[in-house]
């Protein structure tokens, strides 16, 4: 016989109902109904029994302390199956606590308002109107069900991250051997994870129509997580934030490659001009040079990313750092330069101002 006493000896946890239920008046038996590992009230029984091998098992568990991650079923999270649109969708929502917060609705939305095929009362159903209000633009007749390749996820997950501030990250184009089987849709979101190190290559391949598997997409999520708490000074915010920006880079200085944080969206505009000019670098890459000119001193420039298209063709954006409101500057026209580098194959590339 369990007692009161005995029973209140283990932790419990507010979700789990203790049911005393007598089964035989003469020996009066009792059964005490419980979750075992919720009544030992530690975090080791829940952990995932089929990750031991796997190379992301510190992150996987990480992420499911976190509360970001869940098993298949029990304790098994299957981390060699291929990730379906609706788990891919609810990782990317709850792992970059994205939500509708900043948004005003006259009425409840519906999935169905947005999606063909996501039943408002899916466990899903929330998940994809989250990814609809921010920015992830899951196609219309998307099928919850279907499987996501690591090129697709690769698109959602920058997208989500993009959600999380204006992360300006100067692009070091990565030479990819399977270049020519990537969506030339998904190279710029590919290019940009393999810069921000979110994402890495195997054997320089990224083998963009392969399935990701849980594994692999939880691998990025952690360091997807990981980036944007180091570019915004704690973990992701349920909030889109604009992290603080760098004051104006010193004229004629050379960035170093990296990340740079990109300056506040108020920032007044002044629009400037700029040239490229190549220089080869190494073995089928160059080096450009942007020489940007500015109204004066005071301003500097960040390269804000870059646009390949299918034409050969390269397009890169930056964005004016506004001067010091605290000194004086001579008013004389100035130039600030950067660089980045760029494949050769690109025989076209630009300068592009935005916002």
């Amino acid at each position: 016989m369990v007692s009161a006493a005995a029973a209140t000896f283990f932790p419990l946890r507010a979700s789990v109902r203790l049911e005393v239920i007598p089964l035989n008046p003469l020996t009066k038996r009792i059964s005490v109904v419980v979750l075992a590992a919720a009544m030992l009230g530690g975090t080791a029984a829940f952990a995932f029994s089929d990750i031991s091998q796997d190379p992301a098992q510190t992150k996987i568990e990480s992420l499911r302390k976190d509360g970001v991650l869940s098993g298949m079923d029990g304790d098994r999270f299957a981390p060699k199956e291929v990730l379906t649109y609706d788990q891919g969708i609810r990782l990317l929502v709850k792992g970059l606590d994205l939500s509708l917060a900043h948004i005003s609705f006259i009425k409840a939305p519906k999935a169905s308002d947005y999606y063909t095929h996501v039943p408002d009362d899916a466990w899903y159903a929330e998940d994809f109107i989250i990814a609809q209000h921010n920015g992830l633009e899951l196609p219309q007749d998307v099928d919850p069900s279907s499987q996501l390749t690591r090129e697709q996820f690769a698109v959602l997950l920058n997208k989500a991250i993009q959600q999380k501030g204006n992360f300006a990250v100067i692009e070091l184009f990565n030479i990819l051997e399977d270049e020519d089987a990537i969506d030339p849709a998904a190279s710029g979101s590919i290019q940009t994870l393999l810069n921000m190190r979110v994402i890495k290559l195997e054997k320089a391949q990224f083998r963009p129509k392969a399935g990701i598997t849980r594994s692999e997409a939880a691998d990025w999520l952690y360091e997807a997580r990981a980036f944007v708490a180091s570019h915004t000074g704690g973990a992701p915010s349920s909030e889109p934030s604009t992290p603080a920006g760098t004051p104006g880079a010193v004229p004629g200085a050379t960035p170093v490659p990296g990340v740079t944080a990109a300056p506040p969206e108020d920032t007044p505009l002044v629009w400037s001009e700029a040239a490229v000019s190549l220089e080869k670098a190494a073995d089928g890459v160059n080096k450009a040079l942007v020489t940007i000119q500015v109204p004066h001193p005071g301003y500097g420039a960040v390269i804000t990313g870059i646009e390949f298209t299918g034409d050969k063709e390269a397009v890169i954006r930056y964005r004016l750092t506004p001067p010091d409101p605290d000194m004086m500057y001579p008013m004389v026209v100035s130039k600030v330069e950067l660089q980045t580098y760029v494949s050769s194959e690109y025989t076209s590339v630009t300068a592009q101002q935005v916002k």
